[in-house]
């Protein structure tokens, strides 16, 4: 009871406890020169004593039956989960003293790292436990790098990137501060930490630490190196998020030349980069060579991978929306469906990527004219993002965005203009002016003030939207 203090109070896995004990309470190692400390040693001891060496079923369901005839929790009716009333937790937690705590807590959080290592295989089993991850404090979560990568790598499978910067970044300080930048190590966590970052919407200060990452690997590694192609691909990524598409098409394509030459056409590390290129023609407009480029990269996914591989259905994705943009809403439609319930049933309804296809499946729903659906899936799609991302986010903007446009067809001006104007202000303070993000928000809130009757604004709006795009 004294441990359960320590977890979220509501739906504690039965299997929790199981896994860990089967992993012996043991955090995962991400970095072999960072394994798990011999302080770890402690709280497994304490974990130890209380549920034994090894896993004794039994004497835990007396345990659990014992309590709950006591009304200490309640269990599910399914018998996988229990419920410790929080009062009770008050309680525990307030009959201990400061050492105590801390004491509980950090076995709580070595309980939770060997749970994390058998939690792996899936994702449902995965959201189960983080209400209880969350529930460590950060700071306990990062007290050495071990740890802290491992609470990272949870995070990462669930698409919680602010939880990722908050352990990447005190890592990497720690690691660039002993073992300097010219360090494998630390061009590595560097990579990560600047991965983050773009995931996060602060563009500029991820292309700045993926030119270090580029410059660094082009020095040690030379040109033909695959982690220095894959550095410059994934710089070329950001400047296509910046709006920089000559460069990024440039970079994308050495890469792409790279690739083919040092490990052929059907590396999968070659595949991502044309999948890669294709957004970017995709985004210039060229959609007739972007969609003929993601049908090959879909072939060959599907050939190597399987159907329901993660990087397949993201193909998918890609593919949909340019079938959408060239006007093949049948069949855009019908694979976003199937995107959206492979990536329900595979990552679950909060991860990032399930929100994305919500939305983009709401732009396709939303040209066929059935705007009351497509208006429910961006409000949906909308409060998500502004919880979980915060309104300075590109992947929320984008929505308020494209809920402007359909309450605009829905005859809701008033908000669709001030949502309009909203995003417009967003996108001059974060990506700037001349961004082509920024332009399309121009003309879009034109087109809004013309229906709106504000021909003389919308006219002078759409004046200085062509002269930006010169």
């Amino acid at each position: 009871m004294k441990l359960c203090a320590f977890l979220n109070p509501s739906h504690i896995p039965f299997a929790l406890f199981e896994q860990s004990s089967s992993s012996h309470f043991t955090a995962k190692t991400v970095l072999e020169s960072y394994p798990p400390q011999q302080s770890d040693r402690i709280f497994i001891s304490d974990l130890e004593e209380i549920l034994g060496r090894t896993w004794d079923e039994i004497a835990f369901r007396m345990i659990v039956e014992s309590a709950s005839r006591a009304s200490f929790i309640n269990v599910s009716t399914d018998g996988l989960f229990y419920t410790i009333h929080p009062a009770i937790q008050g309680y525990i937690k307030d009959s201990f003293g400061e050492e105590e705590i801390m004491k509980y807590t950090r076995a709580a959080a070595q309980l939770l790292l060997g749970a994390m290592r058998s939690f792996e295989s899936t994702t449902a089993q995965r959201w189960q436990l983080l209400p209880h991850i969350n529930c460590i404090p950060r700071s306990v979560q990062s007290e050495n790098v071990a740890h802290a990568l491992a609470f990272h790598d949870f995070y990462d499978s669930l698409g919680d990137w602010k939880a990722c910067q908050d352990l990447l970044r005190p890592v990497f300080s720690k690691v660039l501060g002993t073992r300097g930048q010219r360090n494998e190590i630390s061009i590595w966590l560097m990579e990560n930490l600047a991965h983050t970052l773009s995931k996060l919407g602060y563009l500029h200060e991820a292309e700045n630490m993926q030119r270090d990452v580029f410059s660094l690997r082009l020095q040690m590694r030379g040109i033909q190196d695959p982690d220095t192609a894959k550095a410059m691909n994934n710089l070329a990524d950001t400047l296509h998020q910046l709006g920089q598409l000559e460069e990024a098409e440039k970079m994308k394509r050495d890469v792409l030349a790279l690739r083919l030459k040092v490990l052929g056409p059907r590396h999968l590390d070659t595949i991502t980069t044309m999948d890669s290129l294709a957004s970017t023609l995709d985004k210039c407009g060229r959609l007739q060579e972007a969609e003929e480029m993601r049908h090959a990269v879909l072939a060959l996914r599907v050939e190597i991978l399987g159907r329901r591989h993660l990087d397949t259905i993201s193909t998918m994705q890609s593919l949909a929306n340019t079938l959408h943009k060239r006007g093949q809403l049948d069949k855009a439609e019908e694979m976003k469906r199937y995107v959206l319930a492979a990536r329900v049933e595979i990552l679950g309804r909060r991860h990032p990527d399930t929100i994305t296809t919500m939305d983009e499946l709401a732009n396709t729903l939303h040209r066929r004219g059935q705007l009351d659906a497509a208006e429910k899936i961006h409000r949906d799609v909308l409060s998500v993002r502004l919880q979980t991302l915060g309104q300075n986010h590109p992947d929320t903007i984008r929505t308020m965005g494209n809920l402007a446009n359909t309450l605009r067809q829905l005859g809701q001006l008033d908000e669709a203009e001030k949502m309009h104007r909203n995003v417009l202000n967003l996108r001059r303070e974060l990506l700037g002016k001349q961004h082509p993000d920024t332009i399309w928000t121009m003309k879009n809130l034109a087109s809004t003030l013309q229906k709106r009757g504000k021909l003389e604004e919308a006219e002078k709006m759409r004046w200085d939207a062509l002269a930006l795009s010169r």
